[in-house]
């Protein structure tokens, strides 16, 4: 660290600086119980990688299927879900890289309870009806997973604009859900923010939602989950649907969402597999 520091900051040679020069934390690997102070026990440890994204980690696609399975094979035909995405009762945010007053932000096991600001109840969330769950079977070994995630959705909604987001979870044999890595795209900037494109009801578009980088070793018998939805409040302000510019809507209605999978509609989650073939 001192090599690095007088490189920068005393212009020497950086050729005295050994070692990886990334840094980062990888998660997971205990055993889900609670430390004496009554945290949750995820695990995890320090280590090195020479580049970042690591070198060794390979893009391994998990796709959404009928019955809420995640595979890495997409189904043969193209098949929708669907649901009704409500902004007057969004989805809460619970953990993940946000603290809403009644969570931290950090992991989180994704089950609402009347002390968090939007639940109404104390039923996992992928119990709601506006929230499509998909999960791996339990793995058969460890699969490490670190670096950049990404989400490819075809999707199509009755609203000319509206949300989608998606959660990436671990789930733990006894169902707890914790959350790892999170994000939402708003469809009138799908191809980017110089130019709103409004939805055409009822057409299929692809859309993708960065999840931001995570490092976790997801254990033998956990599953990997991925949840979607529309909304995720209030780390995002709900849409309205309605397609009035940002900030000036002055109504909110309710919005038939769908998101396709398989054949040439295959939406995924893409993670960055790292040590397994």
């Amino acid at each position: 660290m001192e090599a690095w520091f007088d490189h920068w900051l005393k212009g020497k040679p950086l050729r005295e600086f050994t070692g990886d020069p990334v840094r980062l934390f990888r998660m997971g690997g205990a055993d889900g119980s609670r430390t004496t102070a009554g945290r949750f026990h995820h695990g995890g440890e320090w280590t090195t990688t020479t580049a970042w994204p690591p070198p060794d980690a390979r893009p391994v696609r998990y796709f959404i299927q009928n019955g809420g399975v995640l595979a890495t094979s997409a189904a043969s035909s193209a098949e929708a879900r669907h649901y009704v995405f409500d902004p007057d009762n969004p989805v809460p945010s619970i953990g993940g890289r946000y603290a809403n007053g009644g969570t931290p932000g950090c992991a989180q096991d994704q089950v609402c309870n009347p002390k968090i600001p939007g639940c109404k109840d104390s039923l996992p969330l992928n119990q709601r009806a506006d929230v499509l769950s998909y999960s791996t079977p339990p793995l058969e070994a460890p699969l490490t997973v670190t670096g950049k995630l990404r989400a490819r959705l075809w999707i199509s909604s009755d609203a000319p604009d509206t949300d989608f987001t998606a959660k990436l979870i671990d789930v733990y044999p006894n169902g707890y859900a914790l959350i790892l890595a999170d994000g939402q795209i708003r469809a009138r900037y799908r191809s980017g923010f110089e130019r709103a494109q409004m939805l055409e009801p009822g057409r299929v578009y692809p859309v993708d939602i960065d999840l931001a980088s995570t490092s976790n070793l997801f254990a033998a018998g956990h599953r990997i989950r991925l949840d979607i939805s529309s909304s995720n409040y209030p780390k995002f302000d709900p849409n309205p649907n309605t397609g009035e510019a940002a900030g000036r809507w002055t109504r909110r209605v309710k919005a038939r969402n769908s998101v396709w999978h398989g054949g040439a509609r295959a939406s995924y989650v893409e993670l960055p597999v790292v040590g397994r073939r």
